[in-house]
């Protein structure tokens, strides 16, 4: 795998002059991938990661995006339980966030974690609309 990475990492490079921004955004979630979550290291050029990251920034990372009804869901059953919360923040990384909660600092969540809350909520619904 790591000879496999290395390979696409040159041909990345001698094809930088080409890339557009969307290849860059792309290229930095990658990057953000690879050495965030996986913990390896990127053998791309200073100047390379710093497109990226610039583009990554640059980026509207809401345009062409849509909420799934589980992120739309989450959403509601947040604003229903009260809990202060920003939609679709990006950090300075470049990670996109589907929420952050409260107001003393941001503690990310993804959909995944909070899906109970909204099941729970929608059942909740399904009852009080039978009752």
């Amino acid at each position: 795998v790591l000879r496999l990475m290395a390979a696409c990492e040159r041909r990345v490079a001698e094809l930088s002059d080409a890339l557009t921004p969307s290849n860059l955004t792309q290229l930095q979630q990658w990057l953000l991938w690879w050495e965030e979550e996986q913990g390896a290291s990127s053998a791309l050029a200073q100047p390379l990661r710093a497109r990226c990251a610039a583009a990554m920034q640059g980026a509207d990372v809401r345009e062409g995006h849509h909420l799934s009804r589980l992120q739309a869901s989450v959403g509601r059953a947040l604003e229903g339980l009260g809990v202060p919360h920003a939609s679709e923040s990006t950090l300075a990384s470049g990670y996109s966030l589907d929420f952050v909660l409260g107001a003393g600092g941001p503690a990310a969540v993804s959909s995944a974690a909070v899906s109970s809350a909204a099941e729970s909520s929608a059942a909740e619904s399904s009852a009080a609309e039978s009752s």
